[in-house]
């Protein structure tokens, strides 16, 4: 494609197609499908020399239909297009009369502010978009409570009830389908959770959780309320000792009158790293020898001192 404004060819007789704000792109030799002629293009995907290439090919592969509306003649590649453009087929479709008018016959969801008839007693259907165009609407018999209803023209092949209350649903064949919460519903996995180490337990009936859409609350401020008797309030937290986050027995729970800092006091840190030390003794994972943990402790602050 020689000569086509942007192609441009270099010393080393490479062609580039330079951009209107200065970049180029290596532009590639192809081989039109239609004529056999060498061109050079930068898009990957090209199979035509020129426009007239391309409607040549499209006219021999394409179809030869007549617009049913103003009785032009145009070419498509789907022999089942009646209408020429959009225009034609929107014309047609406002030209004919009035395909669901029912007499007086008031379907279910005809208050919805979607749907409005004209004094010809067709039924549009507006979308809620600012740029939609209005379409027909079809009345249909509901299947469930033979109650007529409103349908576009989208959904009018489909759709076989009039609400949702009609929808069948495998766990009620005849209606809405129910509710199921807690532990009536499939999913349901004990209404234990895990959240950043913290164990969360599901109770709906808290006083907090009332009128809240989680229904979970924290298992630590569960076991700390029922040793005090009472609700925490809102400033109270839970502190963990040993800094283990899911062990929630009373013993390892503190009270703070508000939050308390990250960590664990050095004591405690002192006494979780002895305990962690004494389950590893038993599991005999350390394989130090000695018959009891008092006498791995002495070893090992023997071998502090010697390093000392």
């Amino acid at each position: 494609m020689v000569g086509v404004s942007g192609l441009e060819q270099d010393e080393a007789g490479c062609w580039w197609y330079r951009f209107p704000d200065g970049r180029r792109m290596r532009a590639k030799e192809f081989e039109c499908s239609r004529c056999g002629i060498q061109f050079h293009c930068y898009r990957p995907d090209r199979q035509y020399c020129s426009r007239q290439c391309k409607c040549q090919a499209v006219v021999s592969k394409g179809y030869n239909v007549t617009c049913q509306q103003c009785k032009s003649q145009f070419i498509t590649k789907d022999a089942r297009q009646k209408f020429c453009s959009h225009s034609c087929a929107a014309t047609s479709m406002h030209s004919r009369g009035a395909v669901t008018t029912a007499g007086d016959v008031s379907p279910v969801n005809a208050r919805k502010e979607n749907y409005s008839r004209d004094t010809e007693g067709q039924w549009w259907y507006q979308g809620r978009g600012k740029d939609t165009v209005r379409t027909r609407a079809y009345i249909l018999t509901c299947k469930a409570c033979d109650s007529p209803f409103l349908a576009n023209i989208f959904h009018r092949r489909k759709q076989q009830y009039c609400s949702r209350k009609c929808s069948p649903h495998p766990g009620n064949p005849n209606g809405k389908p129910p509710v199921l919460k807690g532990d009536k519903n499939p999913r349901w996995k004990g209404g234990r959770q895990i959240s950043r180490g913290y164990v969360l337990i599901f109770a709906p009936d808290h006083p907090t959780r009332i009128g809240k859409m989680r229904k979970y609350v924290f298992e630590h401020r569960l076991v700390m309320e029922k040793m005090l008797g009472r609700i925490l309030t809102e400033d109270e937290t839970v502190h963990h000792k040993n800094g283990i986050r899911d062990d929630n027995r009373p013993e390892n729970l503190e009270l703070w009158a508000s939050s308390h800092p990250y960590g664990q006091r050095a004591q405690e840190k002192a006494t979780t790293d002895r305990e962690r030390l004494r389950v590893l003794f038993h599991s005999g994972a350390l394989g130090s020898g000695a018959a009891t943990f008092e006498e791995f402790l002495a070893m090992l602050d023997g071998q502090v001192k010697v390093l000392a």
